[in-house]
Protein backbone atom coordinates (compact mmCIF):
# COMPACT_ATOMS: atom_id res chain seq x y z
CA UNK A 1 0.00 0.00 0.00
CA UNK A 2 2.57 2.56 -0.94
CA UNK A 3 3.16 4.87 -3.71
CA UNK A 4 6.85 5.71 -4.77
CA UNK A 5 8.05 8.64 -6.05
CA UNK A 6 11.31 9.46 -7.21
CA UNK A 7 11.94 13.22 -8.53
CA UNK A 8 13.73 13.28 -11.49
CA UNK A 9 13.86 17.11 -12.27
CA UNK A 10 12.70 20.33 -9.45
CA UNK A 11 13.53 23.52 -11.26
CA UNK A 12 10.66 25.72 -13.31
CA UNK A 13 11.29 26.76 -16.78
CA UNK A 14 14.46 29.42 -15.95
CA UNK A 15 17.76 27.21 -16.00
CA UNK A 16 19.06 26.27 -12.77
CA UNK A 17 22.69 25.02 -12.46
CA UNK A 18 22.71 21.58 -11.45
CA UNK A 19 18.72 21.14 -11.44
CA UNK A 20 16.77 19.72 -14.00
CA UNK A 21 12.89 20.38 -15.14
CA UNK A 22 10.34 19.40 -13.17
CA UNK A 23 9.32 15.86 -13.75
CA UNK A 24 7.95 13.23 -11.71
CA UNK A 25 8.20 8.81 -12.03
CA UNK A 26 5.58 7.40 -9.83
CA UNK A 27 5.98 3.56 -9.27
CA UNK A 28 3.25 1.40 -7.07
CA UNK A 29 3.97 -2.77 -7.34
CA UNK A 30 6.55 -2.14 -10.63
CA UNK A 31 4.48 -0.30 -12.29
CA UNK A 32 5.60 3.33 -13.68
CA UNK A 33 4.13 7.02 -14.60
CA UNK A 34 6.49 9.46 -15.57
CA UNK A 35 4.52 13.13 -15.08
CA UNK A 36 6.07 15.77 -17.21
CA UNK A 37 9.48 15.46 -19.61
CA UNK A 38 11.99 18.55 -20.01
CA UNK A 39 15.03 18.29 -21.42
CA UNK A 40 17.37 15.75 -20.46
CA UNK A 41 15.07 13.98 -18.19
CA UNK A 42 15.76 10.66 -19.63
CA UNK A 43 19.61 11.00 -18.50
CA UNK A 44 17.84 11.55 -15.13
CA UNK A 45 16.14 8.52 -15.19
CA UNK A 46 19.20 6.46 -15.94
CA UNK A 47 21.18 8.08 -13.26
CA UNK A 48 18.82 7.26 -10.59
CA UNK A 49 19.12 3.59 -11.29
CA UNK A 50 15.12 2.85 -11.75
CA UNK A 51 15.25 2.08 -15.54
CA UNK A 52 12.44 1.77 -18.07
CA UNK A 53 11.05 -1.84 -16.61
CA UNK A 54 7.08 -1.33 -15.66
CA UNK A 55 7.08 1.47 -17.78
CA UNK A 56 3.40 2.11 -18.71
CA UNK A 57 2.05 5.77 -19.03
CA UNK A 58 3.69 9.43 -19.36
CA UNK A 59 1.19 12.59 -18.27
CA UNK A 60 2.42 15.81 -19.90
CA UNK A 61 0.16 18.42 -17.93
CA UNK A 62 0.57 21.48 -19.92
CA UNK A 63 2.44 22.22 -23.42
CA UNK A 64 5.04 24.99 -22.22
CA UNK A 65 8.42 23.73 -22.86
CA UNK A 66 10.31 22.56 -19.91
CA UNK A 67 7.60 20.01 -19.33
CA UNK A 68 7.62 18.51 -23.01
CA UNK A 69 10.51 19.33 -24.79
CA UNK A 70 12.44 16.47 -23.78
CA UNK A 71 9.39 13.92 -24.96
CA UNK A 72 11.33 13.34 -28.13
CA UNK A 73 14.52 12.70 -27.20
CA UNK A 74 12.85 10.36 -24.74
CA UNK A 75 11.43 8.23 -26.80
CA UNK A 76 14.54 8.60 -29.34
CA UNK A 77 16.35 6.88 -26.19
CA UNK A 78 13.62 4.84 -25.97
CA UNK A 79 14.51 3.64 -29.66
CA UNK A 80 18.27 3.32 -29.24
CA UNK A 81 17.59 1.44 -26.13
CA UNK A 82 15.45 -1.50 -28.40
CA UNK A 83 12.90 -1.03 -25.64
CA UNK A 84 9.88 -3.26 -26.73
CA UNK A 85 7.21 -1.95 -24.59
CA UNK A 86 4.44 -0.18 -25.19
CA UNK A 87 3.49 3.09 -23.89
CA UNK A 88 0.29 5.65 -23.65
CA UNK A 89 0.93 9.36 -23.45
CA UNK A 90 -1.41 11.53 -22.13
CA UNK A 91 -1.77 15.19 -22.69
CA UNK A 92 -2.85 18.01 -24.01
CA UNK A 93 -4.48 18.18 -27.31
CA UNK A 94 -1.48 19.59 -29.51
CA UNK A 95 0.90 16.61 -28.13
CA UNK A 96 0.49 13.95 -30.70
CA UNK A 97 1.06 16.14 -33.74
CA UNK A 98 3.93 18.02 -31.98
CA UNK A 99 6.19 14.92 -30.93
CA UNK A 100 4.89 13.23 -34.27
CA UNK A 101 6.55 16.14 -36.17
CA UNK A 102 9.87 16.11 -34.24
CA UNK A 103 10.22 12.33 -34.43
CA UNK A 104 9.71 12.08 -38.30
CA UNK A 105 11.77 14.90 -39.38
CA UNK A 106 14.84 13.60 -37.36
CA UNK A 107 14.34 9.94 -38.54
CA UNK A 108 14.30 9.13 -34.86
CA UNK A 109 12.33 6.88 -32.56
CA UNK A 110 9.69 5.66 -35.35
CA UNK A 111 10.31 2.00 -33.75
CA UNK A 112 8.24 3.82 -30.47
CA UNK A 113 5.81 5.69 -31.98
CA UNK A 114 4.72 3.43 -33.72
CA UNK A 115 3.94 1.67 -30.81
CA UNK A 116 2.85 4.27 -28.80
CA UNK A 117 -0.70 5.74 -27.97
CA UNK A 118 -1.64 9.54 -27.67
CA UNK A 119 -4.69 10.11 -25.01
CA UNK A 120 -6.10 13.82 -25.20
CA UNK A 121 -6.32 14.92 -21.20
CA UNK A 122 -9.72 17.10 -21.55
CA UNK A 123 -11.32 13.61 -22.91
CA UNK A 124 -9.57 10.82 -21.12
CA UNK A 125 -11.22 10.36 -17.28
CA UNK A 126 -9.33 8.30 -15.10
CA UNK A 127 -7.00 5.77 -15.98
CA UNK A 128 -4.88 3.41 -14.73
CA UNK A 129 -1.71 2.15 -14.31
CA UNK A 130 -0.88 -0.73 -12.40
CA UNK A 131 -2.74 -0.27 -9.29
CA UNK A 132 -2.65 3.45 -9.47
CA UNK A 133 -6.07 5.38 -10.41
CA UNK A 134 -4.81 7.95 -12.24
CA UNK A 135 -7.39 11.64 -12.31
CA UNK A 136 -6.31 14.65 -14.37
CA UNK A 137 -8.13 17.82 -13.19
CA UNK A 138 -7.28 21.27 -14.68
CA UNK A 139 -5.35 24.25 -12.56
CA UNK A 140 -4.44 27.90 -13.09
CA UNK A 141 -1.85 28.52 -15.46
CA UNK A 142 -0.34 30.83 -18.14
CA UNK A 143 -1.85 28.28 -20.88
CA UNK A 144 -4.28 25.37 -20.33
CA UNK A 145 -2.66 22.98 -17.89
CA UNK A 146 -3.45 19.99 -15.58
CA UNK A 147 -2.44 18.52 -12.12
CA UNK A 148 -3.72 15.02 -11.30
CA UNK A 149 -4.68 12.56 -8.91
CA UNK A 150 -2.62 9.16 -7.72
CA UNK A 151 -4.60 7.17 -5.79
CA UNK A 152 -4.33 3.35 -4.86
CA UNK A 153 -6.88 1.18 -5.53
CA UNK A 154 -8.46 0.39 -2.42
CA UNK A 155 -7.49 -3.33 -0.61
CA UNK A 156 -9.59 -5.79 0.56
CA UNK A 157 -9.91 -5.52 4.92
CA UNK A 158 -7.57 -8.13 6.93
CA UNK A 159 -8.45 -11.43 6.71
CA UNK A 160 -10.05 -12.69 10.69
CA UNK A 161 -8.24 -16.23 10.72
CA UNK A 162 -10.03 -16.45 14.12
CA UNK A 163 -13.46 -15.78 12.75
CA UNK A 164 -12.67 -18.21 9.70
CA UNK A 165 -11.90 -20.63 12.04
CA UNK A 166 -15.16 -20.38 14.50
CA UNK A 167 -17.18 -20.35 11.19
CA UNK A 168 -15.46 -23.84 10.53
CA UNK A 169 -13.88 -22.29 6.91
CA UNK A 170 -11.21 -25.04 6.69
CA UNK A 171 -7.82 -23.25 6.12
CA UNK A 172 -6.67 -23.45 2.31
CA UNK A 173 -8.23 -22.03 -0.98
CA UNK A 174 -11.40 -21.55 0.31
CA UNK A 175 -9.78 -18.60 2.67
CA UNK A 176 -7.73 -17.09 -0.25
CA UNK A 177 -11.03 -16.68 -2.05
CA UNK A 178 -12.81 -15.28 0.64
CA UNK A 179 -9.65 -12.40 0.97
CA UNK A 180 -10.09 -12.17 -2.91
CA UNK A 181 -13.69 -10.76 -2.33
CA UNK A 182 -15.83 -14.59 -3.51
CA UNK A 183 -18.37 -15.84 -1.21
CA UNK A 184 -17.63 -20.10 -1.10
CA UNK A 185 -19.81 -23.00 0.06
CA UNK A 186 -19.16 -25.11 2.72
CA UNK A 187 -21.60 -28.39 3.89
CA UNK A 188 -24.12 -26.82 1.67
CA UNK A 189 -23.49 -23.06 3.98
CA UNK A 190 -22.73 -20.17 2.06
CA UNK A 191 -20.07 -18.16 3.53
CA UNK A 192 -19.60 -14.16 2.04
CA UNK A 193 -16.53 -12.35 2.17
CA UNK A 194 -17.56 -9.44 4.68
CA UNK A 195 -17.96 -12.18 7.34
CA UNK A 196 -14.12 -12.67 7.70
CA UNK A 197 -13.08 -9.49 6.44
CA UNK A 198 -12.49 -6.28 8.44
CA UNK A 199 -13.32 -3.13 6.44
CA UNK A 200 -11.22 -2.24 3.29
CA UNK A 201 -8.29 -0.59 3.17
CA UNK A 202 -8.01 2.27 1.89
CA UNK A 203 -4.73 3.18 -0.67
CA UNK A 204 -2.19 6.00 -0.62
CA UNK A 205 -3.53 9.15 -2.70
CA UNK A 206 -1.20 12.02 -4.25
CA UNK A 207 -1.77 15.03 -5.49
CA UNK A 208 0.53 16.64 -7.99
CA UNK A 209 -0.28 20.03 -9.25
CA UNK A 210 2.13 20.66 -12.28
CA UNK A 211 2.74 24.68 -12.81
CA UNK A 212 -0.20 26.26 -10.69
CA UNK A 213 -1.00 29.55 -9.31
CA UNK A 214 -3.55 29.01 -6.44
CA UNK A 215 -6.44 26.77 -7.26
CA UNK A 216 -9.80 25.83 -5.90
CA UNK A 217 -9.35 22.57 -8.01
CA UNK A 218 -6.29 21.81 -6.31
CA UNK A 219 -7.76 22.19 -2.71
CA UNK A 220 -11.26 20.11 -3.60
CA UNK A 221 -8.90 17.35 -5.38
CA UNK A 222 -6.41 17.43 -2.28
CA UNK A 223 -8.66 17.21 0.63
CA UNK A 224 -7.71 14.84 3.29
CA UNK A 225 -4.87 13.62 0.62
CA UNK A 226 -1.85 11.54 2.14
CA UNK A 227 0.65 13.96 -0.29
CA UNK A 228 0.10 17.33 -1.70
CA UNK A 229 3.15 17.67 -4.14
CA UNK A 230 2.58 21.86 -5.19
CA UNK A 231 4.08 24.32 -7.09
CA UNK A 232 6.65 26.76 -5.16
CA UNK A 233 8.11 28.37 -8.33
CA UNK A 234 8.68 31.94 -5.98
CA UNK A 235 9.48 32.79 -2.33
CA UNK A 236 6.80 33.59 -0.05
CA UNK A 237 5.85 37.65 -0.37
CA UNK A 238 6.28 37.57 -3.99
CA UNK A 239 2.53 36.87 -5.07
CA UNK A 240 1.84 39.08 -7.00
CA UNK A 241 4.79 38.11 -9.38
CA UNK A 242 4.17 34.31 -8.98
CA UNK A 243 0.40 34.19 -9.68
CA UNK A 244 0.81 36.61 -12.81
CA UNK A 245 3.46 33.61 -14.30
CA UNK A 246 0.55 31.20 -13.34
CA UNK A 247 2.19 30.08 -10.25
CA UNK A 248 2.43 29.94 -6.91
CA UNK A 249 4.67 30.99 -4.24
CA UNK A 250 5.81 28.54 -0.90
CA UNK A 251 3.27 30.26 1.23
CA UNK A 252 0.62 29.34 -1.03
CA UNK A 253 1.59 26.11 -1.16
CA UNK A 254 1.56 25.70 2.91
CA UNK A 255 -2.10 27.46 3.02
CA UNK A 256 -3.06 24.70 0.21
CA UNK A 257 -1.50 22.45 2.64
CA UNK A 258 -3.73 23.31 5.41
CA UNK A 259 -6.93 24.02 4.13
CA UNK A 260 -6.95 20.79 2.06
CA UNK A 261 -5.86 18.81 5.59
CA UNK A 262 -3.33 16.92 3.61
CA UNK A 263 -0.74 14.86 5.58
CA UNK A 264 2.38 15.92 4.23
CA UNK A 265 3.49 18.72 1.24
CA UNK A 266 6.36 18.43 -0.92
CA UNK A 267 7.70 21.91 -2.57
CA UNK A 268 8.95 21.67 -6.13
CA UNK A 269 9.21 23.47 -9.33
CA UNK A 270 11.55 26.24 -8.19
CA UNK A 271 12.76 29.03 -9.68
CA UNK A 272 16.23 31.25 -9.42
CA UNK A 273 14.94 33.00 -6.60
CA UNK A 274 13.53 30.27 -4.57
CA UNK A 275 16.54 28.05 -4.75
CA UNK A 276 18.86 30.76 -3.66
CA UNK A 277 17.53 30.09 -0.21
CA UNK A 278 16.15 26.64 0.02
CA UNK A 279 16.77 25.44 3.57
CA UNK A 280 15.54 28.70 4.88
CA UNK A 281 11.89 28.03 2.61
CA UNK A 282 12.10 24.36 4.58
CA UNK A 283 12.62 25.35 7.91
CA UNK A 284 10.38 28.50 7.43
CA UNK A 285 7.60 26.72 5.99
CA UNK A 286 7.76 23.98 8.66
CA UNK A 287 6.84 26.64 11.05
CA UNK A 288 3.44 26.76 9.00
CA UNK A 289 3.23 23.09 8.26
CA UNK A 290 5.32 20.80 10.52
CA UNK A 291 5.52 17.71 7.45
CA UNK A 292 6.88 19.82 4.87
CA UNK A 293 9.48 18.81 2.71
CA UNK A 294 11.79 20.58 -0.02
CA UNK A 295 12.26 18.30 -3.14
CA UNK A 296 15.43 17.27 -4.83
CA UNK A 297 16.58 16.33 -8.17
CA UNK A 298 16.77 12.38 -7.06
CA UNK A 299 14.95 12.46 -4.31
CA UNK A 300 12.69 9.47 -3.46
CA UNK A 301 9.93 9.59 -1.47
CA UNK A 302 7.34 6.85 -0.25
CA UNK A 303 3.31 7.14 0.36
CA UNK A 304 1.81 5.33 2.44
CA UNK A 305 -2.27 5.22 3.85
CA UNK A 306 -0.97 5.67 7.02
CA UNK A 307 -0.63 8.26 10.38
CA UNK A 308 3.02 8.16 9.69
CA UNK A 309 4.55 10.48 7.11
CA UNK A 310 5.83 8.80 4.46
CA UNK A 311 10.00 10.06 4.27
CA UNK A 312 12.36 7.16 3.24
CA UNK A 313 15.30 6.58 5.22
CA UNK A 314 17.02 8.60 2.92
CA UNK A 315 15.31 12.08 3.04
Amino acid sequence: MTIRIKFLGTASGTPISGLFPASALFEDNGKKLLIDCGEGIQYQLFRSGIGLRGLEAVLITHMHGDHVLGLPGFLMTLSLLRWEGKLVIYGPNELEEFVTFILKATHSGLEVLERTEFKKLDSCGTFSVGEMMVTPFPVRHRIRAFGAVIEERSKPGRFNVDMARKLGIPRGPLWGELQRGRSVVVNGIEFKPEQVLGPPRKGARVVYTGDSAPSESVIERARGADCLIHDAAFPKGDEEEAHAFGHSTWGDAVQAARTAGVRSLILFNFGGKAVSDMSKIESEARKEFQETYVAKDLWDYAVKAEETPGLSPDG
